[in-house]
């Protein structure tokens, strides 16, 4: 666990330092790699102004390794809690609601994404496609091996 927490910083690190190229000399991609910016705070007159939040999705779309590691280490971490909170309380099976949570999570990502032009675009839509397919499989799994109804 402590392992998957310091490769979730480190790749948290790296990934805003390969995001904040967006505030280079990139004015033409802040209209389609800054929609966090826009929404908050409409038009973007200086690069100052993009949040960091826009860095992540600026180093998603052109440089997708580290946050693709990001986004499943922490993936890894909330299903690592969900089984450590279920063996410390017998009564509340966390897995039941996390695993849905994580589901629905990666299918509006996977249908955001699904027109990406990018090859990160498309990186994280294969990604999120998986991903989805295999909360949907442990979820069925886990719910059959604890006799939910």
């Amino acid at each position: 666990m402590i392992f998957a927490l310091i490769l979730f910083i480190f790749s948290t690190a790296i990934s805003l330092y390969e995001g904040s190229g967006i505030t280079d000399d990139f004015p033409w991609e802040w209209k389609y790699s800054a929609p966090f910016t826009q929404l908050f705070s409409g038009n973007i007159e200086k690069s100052s102004d993009i949040l960091y939040l826009d860095y992540f999705i600026y180093a998603a779309k052109f440089h997708p390794f580290y946050p693709l590691i990001m986004i499943l280490s922490i993936l890894y971490l909330i299903i690592l809690a969900g089984m450590l909170l279920n063996k410390i309380t017998n009564k509340t099976n966390y897995l039941f609601f996390i695993l849905p949570i994580l589901c629905l999570s990666t299918f509006i990502s996977t249908c955001t994404l699904i027109n990406a032009t990018t090859f990160g675009g498309k990186l994280f839509f294969y990604l999120f496609l998986i991903l989805t397919i295999l909360f949907i499989y442990l979820s069925y799994y886990y719910k059959k091996s604890r006799k939910i109804h």
